[in-house]
């Protein structure tokens, strides 16, 4: 005759049994649903680019050289590192023409080379749009560089810095005026551009009209944004953004 205390001691030994020759299965059957590891393609892109960014805030005129400087600094000076610093916008003397304003930025590139002697790399806030007031709208305007409305008329568009129109990508003499101003910021040692979000009021035309005829928002959010990334790359090499 058994005992309770026995009985309660077989049948815990019976559940520890099942409960270990279940584990055996799964051990064992592991590598038959279990995958290995895929093998990936380098990413597209600089790895530094998942590295910690900072960003000071150009309202109220906080942005400039010495707040800049002093912002990545203070990261530092606490232990946090820094791969990068988005210079915001109202850094040049217009909206978009890459011209430091010297008044906020006296050295522009010397601030270059100081935050990469901390191993920072510098990036700068831009887009694509050129304010009518901008020293360098008119002669796009007189050359027809902007992209034009659905009745191929040149049409200012309202965004939060003003007024303004598109560059129009598929022009090449458009884009190799653009292209000689970046370089006054990519001589610098610029590490790549903060591109913000002005495609999307081309849809404002309707049917946008670009030199090679109507453009979708979709084909010009890629000329735009991959004309950026592609031209610094090729001017200042593949660690860019």
């Amino acid at each position: 005759c058994i005992g309770a205390g026995a009985r309660a001691a077989v049948t815990m030994a019976r559940r520890m049994c099942i409960h270990l020759a279940i584990l055996a299965c799964i051990v064992l059957s592991v590598d038959a649903y279990v995958l290995p590891p895929a093998s990936l393609s380098p990413a597209p892109y600089a790895p530094w680019a998942h590295s910690h960014w900072v960003w000071l805030s150009s309202g109220g005129g906080r942005s400039n050289q010495t707040s800049v400087v002093q912002f990545a600094k203070e990261f530092l000076m606490r232990n946090i590192s820094v791969g990068a610093v988005d210079v915001d916008s109202g850094w040049a003397t217009g909206f978009n023409n890459f011209v430091p304003d010297t008044t906020k930025f006296p050295d522009m590139g010397g601030m270059i080379d100081e935050l990469h002697a901390m191993d920072i790399k510098v990036i700068f806030w831009a887009t694509s749009m050129v304010d009518t007031n901008s020293p360098n709208y008119e002669y796009g305007l007189n050359h027809s560089y902007y992209i034009k409305n659905a009745l191929k008329e040149d049409s200012t568009l309202h965004w939060w810095h003003g007024n303004g129109q598109l560059l129009d990508y598929t022009n090449p003499d458009a884009v190799a005026w653009w292209h000689a101003q970046m370089d006054n910021m990519l001589e610098l040692g610029v590490d790549g551009w903060k591109t913000d979000g002005t495609g999307p009021f081309i849809m404002e035309y309707i049917i946008p009209q670009a030199s090679t005829g109507p453009i979708s928002f979709r084909e010009y959010e890629d000329l735009y944004y991959g004309d950026f990334f592609n031209y610094t790359r090729e001017k200042n090499g593949e660690h860019c953004l």
